[in-house]
């Protein structure tokens, strides 16, 4: 019995649906034939993703055919889906005829060189498709050959994705005669394909005559010394190439060499990526001397090689004259200290460079301090990463020097490195004086109630920080009780992160007054910790005088019925919360009826997560009554809560006559085929909801939710049925 006699088709297009993605689904081929009958008459759908699922070749040849009779889709993804060259001729059989598809992804497929043979005949004839992922899909020489071809009578590809296939020099040579016949495509990407020297010296011969390509993407290949030379040449002829990646081959010093002459000419190329290429000092005096005459490129990414102090000491002088990079990265390149203080010395000259990361340097506290007296005078430097380096209290003390009075970096990674709260101390009291940074994160840097207490100390005279993430950093109630005395003198910060530390539920009285006072702070976020339902009730009373936060997080916080039923009694009244996290909990039925009925009341809040919670059946029935009066909540999360289908038909009824919510979360719980049933017939009249998961937990979860309507292993699927009432309602 198929869908159509299950339920009476309605060729009336659903009012909002425009993205449907469905990744990760399950959806076997039978669910891709149910869904391809529905877009033969969709009007409406424009971008579909049915990446990671198993249609196979008999799923694909369903969408296929529907692609002959839709004519609103444009983007379609089908990566990741088990479809081999049968599938994919019957895709390019479709697009011979369909003219408004214009990106298809069929990556990490199996279509071989048949698949792509076919595609490429399709290339040929089709004007409409101006972009085509085909990477990981077992492609050859003769697949390449039939694609090379067609590339040389199309006129409307502009993106070709080839990665991770088997090109091989043969494939790139065929690609390189294409490439000086088409004038169209403007990015290729043949990364990971075993290219060697001869493949590059092909498509070197290609760039010489093409003036259309400008991204060209060969990394992770075999292309050495004799390789990089001919690219090299390619550069100083070539004015079209704005963007060559070719990071992980093994071009060394040589071949950076040839690379580096032809920049010194070339005038066009803004971005160069050779990261992990086994340069040397000797590469790295090479790029030197590019950088050094070379005036138009902006970024250079030499992270993963090993041009040493040697290497960026050349580099760090070539800075002083250059005025157009801005994007300058040196990261795992062992330029320790000496290598740190020749940039610093560069900092004080160069006006242009905006981004550096010196991560993973091997960086002592005496190479900070050398980058210290480089940004004393530096006025365009905004983002510095030193992460991962052996910058201990005295480094970092030395940094945060130079921020009190610098008044342009506004983000800077310390991460990784051998910080005591002494150092952290200094660092936070230069926000007493730095008026330009706005957003620290020191997630992850362990700095305790020492650190939170000298940033507490801080926030009172700052008067720009907006941001301040503080997550993983063994915060204890001490810390906590201090930053959120701050809060009720700091007047700029919207967004604290405390999540994953060790707060409990001591903290109140100090939070209640804090928020009281502030009315800045708009986003709140203690996930992960300890607060229970003490810790819950002191929020509670906090938010009744509180009228700017709206967003809180409180999930993974130990908290219970009756703490739902306090921050319940909240909601009936506060008119400004609009998002609130509950998940991961031990909320259950009383809970949840406590929070659906202060829904009743509240005309803010929008999303409301209750993940991971108790709520059972009895909740869910709750909380569908709620949805019955409530006119505002938009996105309502229960997955992992242990509702049955008793439980997904009382949220049917509601969603029959409930306009608003748009997303309905119930991942992981046990709706069976009844429920599921009950779901897809409210949606016939529902128009509001255009997301929408309902996989159950278990390895009886495709029995569940894939199982047919009626319970025949013949029958279309529950799921296949909820497509059909999101695009035809």
């Amino acid at each position: 019995m198929l869908l159509s006699e299950a339920v009476p088709r309605l060729h009336l297009k659903h009012p909002l649906l425009t993205e449907l993605s469905l990744t990760g689904s399950r959806i076997d081929k039978r669910g891709a034939q149910e869904l391809a009958q529905v877009l033969r008459h969709n009007d409406t759908l424009v971008e579909l993703s049915l990446a990671g699922n198993q249609i196979g070749d008999e799923g694909a040849g369903a969408v296929a055919e529907a692609l002959l009779h839709n004519s609103t889709l444009k983007n379609l993804s089908l990566c990741r889906n088990r479809i081999e060259n049968k599938g994919a001729k019957a895709l390019a059989e479709s697009l011979l005829q369909n003219g408004a598809l214009t990106d298809i992804s069929l990556g990490w497929n199996a279509i071989g060189n048949e698949g792509a043979e076919a595609l490429a005949e399709t290339l040929r004839h089709n004007n409409a498709l101006s972009t085509l992922s085909l990477p990981g899909n077992a492609i050859g020489r003769e697949g390449t050959e039939a694609v090379a071809s067609a590339l040389c009578h199309n006129s409307a590809l502009m993106w070709l994705s080839l990665h991770g296939n088997r090109i091989g020099d043969e494939g790139a040579n065929a690609l390189a005669e294409a490439l000086k016949r088409n004038s169209v495509l403007t990015e290729l990407s043949l990364g990971g394909n075993k290219i060697g020297d001869e493949g590059a010296k092909a498509l070197e011969r290609a760039l010489r005559h093409n003036g259309s390509l400008a991204e060209l993407n060969l990394w992770r290949n075999h292309i050495g010394n004799e390789g990089a030379k001919a690219l090299g040449q390619a550069l100083l002829h070539n004015e079209a190439l704005t963007d060559l990646n070719l990071a992980w081959n093994q071009i060394g010093d040589e071949g950076t060499n040839m690379i580096t002459q032809a920049l010194e000419h070339n005038s066009t190329l803004t971005k160069l990526t050779l990261w992990g290429n086994g340069i040397g000092p000797k590469g790295g005096k090479a790029l030197a001397r590019a950088v050094w005459h070379n005036s138009t490129l902006t970024r250079l990414n030499l992270r993963g090689n090993n041009i040493g102090s040697e290497g960026s000491k050349a580099l760090a002088e070539a800075l002083w004259c250059n005025s157009t990079l801005v994007e300058l990265c040196l990261g795992g390149n062992r330029i320790g200290d000496k290598g740190a203080k020749a940039l610093a010395v560069a900092l004080r000259h160069n006006g242009n460079l905006a981004v550096l990361s010196l991560i993973w340097n091997e960086i002592s506290d005496t190479g900070a301090a050398s980058m210290v007296r480089g940004l004393r005078y530096n006025r365009a430097l905004r983002k510095l990463g030193l992460w991962g380096n052996k910058i201990g209290d005295a480094g970092i003390t030395t940094l945060a020097e130079v921020f009190r009075c610098n008044g342009t970096q506004t983000t800077i990674s310390l991460g990784g490195n051998i910080t005591l709260n002494k150092g952290t101390e200094v660092l936070v009291e230069s926000l007493r004086q730095n008026k330009f940074f706005t957003i620290i994160d020191l997630n992850g840097m362990g700095i305790g109630n020492i650190g939170a207490k000298a940033l507490a100390a801080a926030l009172p005279y700052n008067r720009t920080l907006t941001e301040l993430c503080l997550d993983w950093n063994r915060i204890s109630d001490k810390g906590a009780r201090v930053l959120f005395k701050a809060l009720e003198l700091n007047r700029s910060l919207a967004k604290l992160s405390l999540g994953g530390n060790c707060i409990t539920d001591k903290y109140g009285k100090v939070l209640k007054e804090g928020l009281r006072q502030n009315n800045t702070l708009t986003k709140l976020s203690l996930w992960g910790n300890k607060i229970g339902a003490k810790g819950a009730n002191a929020l509670a009373v906090a938010l009744k005088h509180n009228r700017g936060v709206n967003c809180i997080s409180l999930r993974g916080n130990l908290i219970s019925n009756k703490a739902a039923a306090d921050l319940a009694q909240i909601l009936r009244h506060n008119r400004t919360l609009t998002r609130l996290s509950l998940s991961g909990n031990r909320i259950g039925t009383k809970g949840a009826e406590a929070l659906g009925r202060a829904l009743w009341y509240n005309v803010t809040l929008t999303e409301l997560g209750l993940g991971g919670n108790i709520v059972g059946d009895e909740g869910a029935r709750a909380l569908a009554r709620t949805l019955l009066r409530n006119r505002t909540l938009k996105d309502l999360s229960l997955g992992w809560n242990g509702i049955g289908d008793e439980g997904a038909k009382e949220l049917a009824n509601a969603l029959k006559r409930n306009r608003v919510l748009s997303t309905l979360s119930l991942w992981g719980n046990k709706v069976g085929a009844e429920g599921a049933k009950a779901i897809a017939k409210a949606l016939q009249n529902n128009c509001g909801v255009t997301q929408l998961s309902l996989r159950s937990e278990g390895p009886e979860s495709d029995k569940q939710i894939f199982s047919l309507c009626s319970g025949s292993p013949n029958m279309p699927s529950a799921f296949a049925l909820i497509l059909h009432r999101l695009f035809c309602p």
